[in-house]
């Protein structure tokens, strides 16, 4: 193959690739460019108990990339921000562990995308059976 061939292939490839990775900052650009970045999950308290929530979030290979911990007053929120990883990697699912006051684990697995945040939703008003909501939505 003549090597003119192959740089053209090469640099259309590598054009491509550019553009595919960065199309998600582009389209948020283009579309919300006065909106703060959307943070990876935010934790929002909505009982009237102080909590200790610790959010782990692992790989497509199960393996710990983010673990950070919560002291979440009542009616209060927190939130976590996206790493350069995450958002730029929207092909990969992670899975996110969430666990109340080291009693209650709750788990969701989804894809990341710069556009879309995870709300984890602390809710006691004295039921243990689902104290925590985990939902995903993205920005409109």
């Amino acid at each position: 193959m003549n090597k003119k061939i192959v740089v053209v292939l090469v640099g259309l490839t590598i054009l491509i690739l550019g553009l595919y990775v960065a199309s998600p900052f582009v389209q948020k650009a283009l579309l919300y460019p006065r909106e703060d970045p959307l943070p990876l999950f935010g934790i929002q308290n909505q009982d009237f108990n102080d909590h200790k929530i610790v959010v782990e979030v692992f790989d497509s290979h199960n393996r710990s990339i983010l673990k950070e911990e919560f002291l979440v007053y009542p009616r209060t929120s927190a939130t976590c921000p996206k790493t350069l990883r995450l958002k730029i990697d929207r092909w990969s699912e992670y899975t996110f562990r969430v666990t109340l006051d080291d009693k209650i684990t709750e788990t969701h697995t989804t894809k990341i995308h710069l556009l879309k945040a995870i709300a984890i939703i602390i809710y006691y008003k004295g039921s243990e059976d689902y104290p925590i909501y985990i939902i995903e939505g993205f920005l409109e």
